[in-house]
């Protein structure tokens, strides 16, 4: 007797084929996992790849490291482009210098102390001199507070600016910074009509707001005693 067969329908055989049908599908979905192994799904591997692609070449054994620049944000006014130059400036020295000198010790050769050339000394000094002249100490924080107190105030009421930075700016400080701003902001601040603007229509609001006054109290000064009688 069969007992996986009932009213004339094989169990056992629809249970095999079952099991074929199945076992066909896990072998066709491992086919398919294979052709697509190479693909990671993992999100860390996924930035791994992209920043091994996109990565600078290492090194040279035996070669000067390209010189770090500093992070410097728009509004704090440096010369970037500058400053970059005479990065680039000292690193092709110090790679010429590091060629030549490995030239020589190839050749058995003593290599000479060079001192610094009058041009890389006057450029070191000039790279220090735009360090300075850079606002470091200035956070996106401060800047924002800058901005909509300006737009507030208007762009020549210092001490009030001065006042809404306080705890971390000095008056002395906000006008340093106030008189860089103007004259540099248009070439070094990338967003620059766009800040520039909303500072100029807080001005304009401000300035409506000072002509209504005077007509108000030229108005009631022309009234006499009585304001109400016109």
């Amino acid at each position: 007797v069969n007992f996986q067969e009932f009213e004339g329908v094989d169990y056992k055989s629809m249970a095999q084929q079952g099991d074929r049908e199945f076992i066909e599908m896990m072998q066709d979905s491992m086919g398919k996992r294979e052709r697509t192994s190479t693909v990671s799904y993992n999100e860390r591997d996924a930035y791994r790849g992209a920043g091994a692609s996109s990565s600078k070449p290492a090194t040279e054994p035996g070669q000067p490291k390209r010189p770090k620049v500093p992070d410097m944000k728009d509004y704090q006014l440096f010369n970037v482009q500058r400053i970059n130059e005479l990065h680039e400036a000292e690193y092709q020295r110090e790679l010429k210098r590091t060629k030549a000198a490995s030239r020589l010790s190839e050749a058995g050769q003593e290599v000479p102390d060079e001192k610094p050339s009058p041009e890389e000394i006057a450029e070191k000094k000039e790279l220090e001199e735009l360090d300075a002249a850079g606002f470091k100490d200035w956070t996106r924080n401060d800047y924002s507070r800058f901005i909509k107190s300006a737009e507030k105030n208007g762009r020549d009421k210092l001490n009030d600016i001065a006042e809404d930075l306080l705890g971390t700016k000095t008056l002395e400080e906000v006008t340093t910074y106030s008189e860089a701003f103007w004259r540099l902001g248009p070439t070094h601040i990338g967003d620059w009509e766009k800040v520039s603007k909303k500072i100029e229509e807080g001005e304009k609001k401000i300035a409506e707001k000072s002509e209504m006054a005077t007509l108000l109290t030229s108005k009631v000064k022309s009234a006499g005693d009585n304001p109400w009688d016109n």
